[in-house]
């Protein structure tokens, strides 16, 4: 599974509740990134590997999924609107693992302090997934993963 060969991040599942934020200054975020609220209220990519906080998912856009611009390939830039995601338990999203990140079906997920996903190590503060598809890439690639 490469990122162009996927349409949105929405595969199965209950959807959660959807928030439109701004991101934040020097950010660049794309969607199936695991992204927080900062206290301008503006979204930025979550930065603490293995910390905690809800998962709000940087989705795509919409209303723009036709435009050349939209979709899984969007990436939101300083100043522009996020669309986000506080994902329910038990959906299944693709999220967006980190490069040359060795995962296998049940492996749990954590941040990994850029946005990313990466396969858990030690008793990190918070899962947010389990995988559903094995990966081993060079490149940052969305992966099926099912939230708790």
């Amino acid at each position: 599974m490469t990122t162009a060969a996927a349409r949105t991040i929405f595969l199965d599942g209950h959807r959660g509740v959807r928030e439109e934020l701004v991101a934040a200054s020097g950010t660049s975020i794309k969607p199936g990134m695991l992204i927080r609220r900062t206290s301008a209220n503006e979204a930025n990519v979550h930065n603490v590997s293995g910390g905690n906080g809800p998962a709000l998912l940087a989705v795509e856009d919409e209303y723009q999924y036709s435009h050349p611009s939209g979709g899984v390939d969007q990436t939101y830039t300083a100043g522009t609107p996020v669309f986000c995601e506080y994902v329910m338990p038990g959906a299944l999203r693709y999220v967006l693992l980190k490069a040359s990140e060795n995962v296998a079906v049940g492996d749990l997920l954590i941040s990994d302090g850029a946005g990313l996903f990466i396969k858990t190590t030690g008793t990190p503060t918070r899962q947010y997934c389990q995988v559903e598809e094995a990966s081993n890439t060079g490149s940052n690639q969305l992966i099926k993963a099912r939230f708790f």
